[in-house]
Formats: structure tokens, C-alpha cells, sequence
């Protein structure tokens, strides 16, 4: 609900100092808009514990990215 006023916001401010890619960003939000279409379908069709399982595991191969392979 606080997305499109606040990332709005943001974004013009970018926009103003030419940081944004037009064609960039709408490529970047159809595959988010794609994305989160599929995601939610799979997540509905998972139980919550191996959701659950999912996710941690995301988390952590996130987590070891951040420790081991950022440079």
C-alpha cells in the first residue's frame, strides 16, 4: 500500500538527477509483475513447512553470497 506513493516519490527524484533507465526499470517491472504472478501460484501450491524450508534456504544461500562472494 505505501509502494507506489514512496516509490513514486523516489523514483522522480532520480529521474531529476538522470539516474533512471526508462527502458530498464519497464523491463524490470513486467518480469516483477511476471514474477510475483508465478511465485504466488507456487507458494499457494506448497505446504507452509516446506515453504518455510524454501525460503530459509534462499535465505541462507543469500546470506553466504553477502559473506563469502561479495567483494
Amino acid at each position: 500500500m505505501l509502494l507506489p506513493p514512496i516509490g513514486f516519490l523516489a523514483v522522480m527524484q532520480y529521474h531529476k538527477e538522470n539516474f533512471v533507465d526508462w527502458q530498464k526499470a519497464a523491463i524490470i517491472c513486467a518480469t516483477f509483475i511476471i514474477g510475483s504472478y508465478f511465485g504466488a501460484k507456487l507458494a499457494l501450491s506448497l505446504p507452509v513447512v516446506a515453504l518455510k524450508k524454501v525460503f530459509a534456504v534462499f535465505l541462507l544461500l543469500v546470506a553466504a553470497k553477502y559473506l563469502f562472494l561479495d567483494k
